[in-house]
């Protein structure tokens, strides 16, 4: 069983043992609507109802209001009759209009248009929805399962699956509103334009202990496999971004595109996250930082490409702000610029590792950045010019790997591959010894917003000092090994 699923069927089975409470607790705080028919044009309350007779704030022929300690328009709440489990939409998207909580009480419900409708269109509301798959709807214009305007958007254990969208986000498209997405999973969306499964613009997005994978956009021209955003505050903490991809044309941010345009650019903040595996047409494998700042802390940037002549396979950084701290970026590759491609930008790293990535020019970046020091670069099978082209000044106590640098060293002498090292997402487990162990700065590992944990959340340090990059390592002291350098600038490690 994944780490996703353990978490979301940890969550539902809390919720259902507080299920049988909920009439003294939550619930009782609120007026309520119970839908006990699954289909719609039945003899029984319907969704559809029921949000209709939220938003009148009256009960209409099918569906009648609890109200017993809570009036009308107070907290109201649709729940559902333990029946209820495959909700069909036949008549289009449901408008909501009036502040509402979707609550199953503990049990999982699907909402789905057959691929005939958008979901919800949401209006100027605070919604809540929880433990529900939203899968399987599609809008001829934006959002193919939510759109939200002037509202408030909270999804909870949620699913947005298999949802299409012609533009504007392949599942949500949130403008001039807040959208949280918090232990939900959101897979296998698609858009012929920009954002694959999420669009956002003048908003804030908030996803947590969430998994954005495998979205894309369905045509040759667009931008955010997963994430595009414009003019947006977007916080991704404790999740995974991953295996989602652009149109195969023109298209940049394989799976987050950040841009400010002309709008006074974007925030994105991404903390103990991992973006792994994504794709893109031209620039930014990973992620594309368009005249946006961007603060990436305790986090992994592994395996994301370009693949036409593409710029940047981690990260592509133009006119905008990076800042990379306690993170690691390996395994990227592009035409150039490997693990960072900076153009025209302020990028600043410290106690970071940027090693093993690949490209025709410039395998691990290319550009100039301001190094804070206690940084981890570049390994023995390339020299410095190969890894960083010509100009780059690093700090006094950057530990440079190359072949002509400080400690020459090959990357599987410093990173293990990435694997499930514990934690909500996958990370590089250091290699015992590495030349990361205990040389990371304290007094920046102790400060915001590390605050003495690793990707994982384990406490750091571990051992004298904190260990570069995203993973604190564990100390075998009874292990010992050799290390055989190859002809080919690899590495051989026996154990003994």
């Amino acid at each position: 069983m994944d780490q996703f699923s353990r978490l979301r069927k940890t969550a539902i089975a809390t919720a259902a043992a507080q299920a049988i409470t909920l009439s003294v607790c939550s619930l009782s705080q609120a007026a309520i609507i119970v839908v006990n028919e699954e289909k719609e044009l039945t003899q029984g309350c319907d969704l559809r109802e029921a949000v209709a007779a939220i938003n009148s704030g009256a009960d209409n022929a099918n569906c009648e209001f609890d109200t017993t300690t809570d009036p009308i328009g107070t907290n109201d709440t649709i729940v559902f009759d333990n029946s209820v489990e495959d909700i069909s939409l036949s008549d289009g998207e449901i408008l909501i209009e009036s502040d509402v909580s979707i609550n199953p009480q503990g049990h999982d419900i699907r909402i789905s248009s057959d691929n005939q409708s958008r979901a919800f269109s949401i209006n100027a509301a605070t919604v809540s929805i929880e433990n529900a798959s939203i899968s399987e709807n599609s809008s001829s214009s934006g959002a193919g399962a939510i759109s939200i305007q002037m509202g408030t958007l909270t999804l909870e254990g949620c699913e947005l699956i298999e949802n299409t969208a012609r533009a504007r986000g392949g599942a949500v498209y949130v403008y001039r509103s807040t959208a949280t997405f918090r232990n939900t999973h959101i897979s296998e969306n698609k858009s012929q334009s920009d954002g694959g499964a999420i669009r956002g613009r003048f908003s804030t997005i908030n996803i947590e202990n969430s998994r954005v994978e495998n979205n894309r956009i369905d045509s040759a021209i667009g931008d955010g496999g997963a994430i595009s955003v414009d003019a947006v505050t977007l916080n991704i903490t404790s999740s995974t971004v991953s295996g989602n991809t652009t149109g195969t044309g023109i298209g940049d941010g394989g799976g987050i595109y950040a841009s400010g345009g002309n709008s006074g650019g974007s925030t994105v903040t991404i903390k103990n996250s991992l973006i792994a595996g994504n794709s893109a047409a031209f620039e930014g494998g990973g992620i594309k930082n368009f005249r946006s700042r961007m603060f990436i802390s305790n986090s992994t940037i592994s395996g994301n490409e370009t693949f036409r002549n593409g710029r940047g396979g981690g990260i592509q950084t133009e006119r905008g702000d990076l800042y990379l701290n306690s993170s690691t970026i390996s395994d990227n590759e592009s035409t150039q610029g490997g693990g960072i491609y900076i153009d025209l930008s302020s990028v600043t790293v410290t106690n970071s590792i940027i090693v093993g990535n690949r490209a025709g020019r410039t395998a691990e970046f290319d550009g100039n950045f301001a190094s804070l020091g206690t940084n981890l670069l570049g390994h023995r099978g390339l020299t410095l010019r190969a890894a960083f082209g010509f100009g780059f000044q690093p700090a006094s106590n950057d530990i440079i790997a190359t072949s002509d640098g400080t400690n020459p060293a090959s990357t599987n002498s410093i990173l293990a591959p990435l694997a499930d090292n514990g934690g909500d997402t996958l990370t590089h487990a250091l290699v015992n010894r590495s030349l990361a162990v205990d040389a990371a700065d304290s007094t920046l590992c102790a400060s915001e917003p590390i605050n003495n944990l690793d990707q994982r959340m384990q406490p750091r340090p571990v051992g004298e000092q904190c260990d570069i990059g995203a993973f604190e390592g564990e100390l075998d002291p009874e292990t010992s090994f050799f290390v055989v350098p190859l002809a080919n600038g690899n590495s051989v490690i026996f154990e003994l």
